[in-house]
């Protein structure tokens, strides 16, 4: 979405003088990269030691070895069960940017929630570069690691880019 008109139901969201220039939704698909660190760690371990007793009681003629399914599901979940959230929650989310900021809205469990991120000439703006696009415009920082925020996977990156140069500009 573009242009001069306010959306229904953003009166009361936006600013005296402030204007919607983009709104728009992630790309919800899901995308399957191979799980890092802990997860990966995790998951092996978890669906190893479920093999390991399902056969492992299996063989003695036991019913037992039901339970080791719970640990190959536990397993499997942590290796592509992330995926699965991630498509989830970009389903649930909007993204707005204005000529003064950037806004998330989300939904999950039907509590709603909405952030906004001043955008001015200092703010580091910076886009992946490929198609889905997610462009970072703040940093966030928690426990001891950061974690850049942004408009994930949106089309077409190049062109919501362009807005954000614009609105860093004043231009737009």
């Amino acid at each position: 979405m573009s242009g001069e008109e306010t959306p229904p139901g953003w009166e009361d969201v936006l600013e005296p003088g402030e204007r919607v220039i983009w709104q728009g939704r992630p790309d919800p698909d899901i995308r399957w990269q191979p799980p890092e660190g802990r997860d990966l760690r995790g998951g092996i371990a978890m669906s190893g030691f479920g093999i390991i007793w399902c056969v492992a009681v299996a063989v003695n003629g036991s019913i037992a070895w039901v339970f080791g399914l719970l640990f190959v599901g536990l397993g499997i979940s942590k290796l592509a069960g992330q995926h699965y959230w991630k498509a989830r929650q970009l389903r649930r989310t909007t993204y707005t940017l204005t000529t003064n900021r950037a806004i998330i809205a989300t939904e999950s469990g039907g509590r709603r929630g909405m952030t906004s991120y001043p955008i001015d000439a200092t703010t580091p703006v910076a886009s992946d570069g490929v198609e889905p696009a997610t462009i970072t415009f703040a940093t966030q920082y928690a426990n001891g690691a950061s974690r850049q925020i942004g408009f994930q996977r949106v089309r077409p990156g190049r062109e919501i880019m362009e807005m954000f140069r614009a609105v860093q500009r004043g231009q737009a």
